[in-house]
C-alpha cells in the first residue's frame, strides 16, 4: 500500500492537469477500479497518478508499477514528478529492469 509522506499538503502532480478531466478519472477509478484506489490507502488522486505510471511502465517494458522493487510513488506523487520521469527512476532503480530501461 503506498501512503503519501507525513505532513503532505494537497499540492501534488495532478495539480497541473484539468481539475475537470481529474474529476472525471477519478469518479472512474472510484466506481470502477475501487481496488486500484485501496492499493493507493485510499487516495483516489494517488491512484490515478499510479496508473499514468502504469501506461508508461507497459509501454516502455511491459510490467506495472507493482511489478518493480520498493519505489518512493508516494513520494513522487507528493513531489510532482512527472509520471513518465518515476517510472523512469523506479525502472533505472530496479536491478532486474535497471539495464532495460538505460537500453531506451
Amino acid at each position: 500500500m503506498h501512503r503519501l509522506p507525513e505532513g503532505h499538503l494537497m499540492a501534488d502532480y495532478l495539480d497541473h492537469i484539468d481539475a475537470e478531466a481529474v474529476a472525471k478519472a477519478t469518479d472512474d477509478l472510484r466506481a470502477n477500479h475501487p481496488e486500484l484506489v485501496e492499493q493507493a490507502g485510499g487516495n483516489v488522486r494517488l491512484a490515478l497518478y499510479l496508473t499514468q505510471v502504469d501506461r508508461v511502465l507497459v509501454r516502455l517494458v511491459g510490467i506495472r508499477h507493482r511489478d518493480l522493487a520498493d519505489f518512493g510513488w508516494a513520494d513522487a506523487f507528493a513531489n510532482e514528478t512527472k509520471p513518465k520521469d518515476a517510472a523512469m527512476e523506479a525502472l533505472e532503480a530496479d536491478d532486474l529492469y535497471g539495464a532495460l530501461a538505460l537500453a531506451q
